[in-house]
């Protein structure tokens, strides 16, 4: 793939200048429905040495003249073949949050220790060979009351969008879009990451259990840890100053000592 393909799927929300050699390259992958624009505050907030990256995926702001994906394999092997030209020789690190933990992950895997994060950062999501039961009505099935329902019970949508039709019209096709992609997530076991892992919770997140995001461990034979952040499944924005100090203190660790 070329340097278009990566500028297709990958937005860079923040212009960095800062002296060749001494950057990181942070690409972040986003939970379901986000944009690039969903993480421009957190971007800009980031210390200057590291660049950071934004999966773009179809359907949503400058790209919703293109269809959803509904597979997340799908969404998983265009993303390990858009990123490949992004790599260059700095160090990176991957961070999903939510439907974006399990993608970060699965690029990880695919791209392989030679190429892949020196650290896999994951937030607001089970690890990956936890079973998810499944819902009693699929996504595809719901009508848009009940989908706007599930939604509420996640906790990161404002109200006011909630309430607004035309919003909602505007931005249910590519909500449903990525939770018909989670449902549809399918783990295969293989060779363990080499990287470190790092996950970073939500204090009163519902919807992952601390059992949940500790078997995280089994997915690396590198270093793991866990913290923990006032807030719920968006303690993202909750607790973003907090957020962006553990990302940049493990990042500035990793670069120091490496592991």
């Amino acid at each position: 793939m070329s340097n278009v393909d990566f500028g297709n799927w990958f937005h860079a929300p923040v212009e960095r200048h800062v002296d060749e050699g001494k950057t990181v390259k942070l690409f972040c992958f986003p939970y379901a429905g986000a944009g690039t624009s969903s993480y421009h505050a957190f971007c800009k907030a980031l210390p200057d040495h590291i660049t950071p990256f934004v999966a773009r995926l179809p359907g949503r702001e400058a790209t919703r003249n293109q269809a959803p994906l509904t597979d997340i394999h799908a969404i998983i092997k265009q993303l390990t073949r858009a990123i490949r030209p992004g790599l260059g020789d700095e160090p990176i690190f991957f961070w999903g949050h939510s439907m974006g933990a399990l993608v970060a992950f699965e690029v990880a895997r695919l791209l392989g220790a030679e190429l892949g994060p020196c650290q896999l950062i994951v937030s607001g999501h089970a690890a990956p060979h936890v079973p998810n039961p499944p819902r009693p009505i699929p996504v595809d099935e719901m009508d848009d009351a009940r989908f706007v329902r599930l939604l509420e019970s996640y906790n990161g949508m404002p109200q006011a969008i909630l309430d607004n039709p035309d919003v909602l019209k505007l931005i249910l096709p590519q909500l449903r879009a990525d939770f018909m992609a989670m449902d549809c997530y399918r783990y295969v076991p293989g060779v363990q990451l080499e990287c470190d892992i790092l996950c970073i919770n939500g204090e009163s997140d519902r919807l992952v259990k601390h059992d949940q995001v500790l078997a995280w461990r089994e997915e690396t034979t590198g270093n793991f840890s866990c913290k923990w952040l006032p807030g719920s499944h968006f303690f993202i924005n909750e607790s973003r100053a907090a957020l962006v100090r553990i990302l940049a203190e493990a990042i500035e660790d990793k670069c120091v000592r490496p592991g």
